[in-house]
């Protein structure tokens, strides 16, 4: 790669990493998603890299973010192997809101699911479209969601649940998934944590350096990108 070529793509790639360390934050962090994508972009040859230098810069942006998805669930494929954890990306969170698994109420109190005890939640059964892993997950990172921002939850209520968004900027919308997938990630990491080994006995995963630290540590220290 040449030098004028690394200095148009620079900006770009790192645009695309501050995407990705944010919808993949509990797996890699924003630095080891920009050389990442550095490194899937070397590995796919000079070709590849000139049809995407020659893009326009919103075509190409989108390109190097969608490689970066890959390395996010390439990471999260690796944490899951070596802990045992699965951890949520926001793509699966808004696949999973897309269809509607925020519907349903409680049929004696009416109340939506997510305000039930955790204790209840917890007896859910799956959907159609959702495991009973996943809908519980979303429950109760809902449930907590309230908690700790009750606005996210109107938010994210109002867009999927009523289709009638009330977010004045996409950004607030995505700040919203944003912080439903770290609480549904926090609650499957503490409870997997806690079926395995009991109450108290395993400290959960904490943040995005420690998870990429587990990935590499099977890949070893070394230069190459993840195939």
């Amino acid at each position: 790669m040449d030098a004028t070529t690394y200095a148009l793509l620079e900006p770009d790639v790192k645009t695309a990493a501050k995407t990705i360390a944010r919808e993949w934050a509990d797996v890699i962090d924003i630095d080891d998603a920009e050389q990442e994508v550095w490194l899937r972009l070397l590995d796919a040859g000079p070709g590849v890299i000139d049809v995407v230098a020659g893009m326009e810069k919103p075509a190409r942006v989108s390109v190097l973010t969608e490689i970066g998805h890959q390395i996010g669930m390439d990471y999260r494929d690796d944490f899951e192997l070596f802990s045992g954890n699965w951890i949520y990306g926001t793509r699966d969170v808004r696949l999973m809101l897309d269809r509607d698994a925020l519907a349903g109420v409680d049929e004696a109190s009416g109340v939506p699911l997510w305000e039930l005890p955790e204790t209840v939640i917890q007896q859910i059964n799956r959907t159609d479209t959702e495991t009973v892993t996943e809908r519980i997950d979303l429950l109760i990172g809902m449930k907590r969601l309230l908690r700790r921002n009750a606005s996210y939850v109107d938010i994210l209520r109002a867009q999927y649940l009523f289709g009638t968004p009330i977010h004045s900027h996409s950004q607030e919308l995505t700040r919203a998934v944003d912080a439903l997938t770290k609480e549904m990630n926090r609650v499957h990491i503490a409870r997997k944590a806690e079926y395995v080994d009991g109450p108290g006995s395993r400290s959960a995963l904490s943040n995005s350096r420690s998870a990429a630290a587990t990935a590499k540590q099977y890949h070893g220290d070394r230069g190459e990108g993840r195939r």
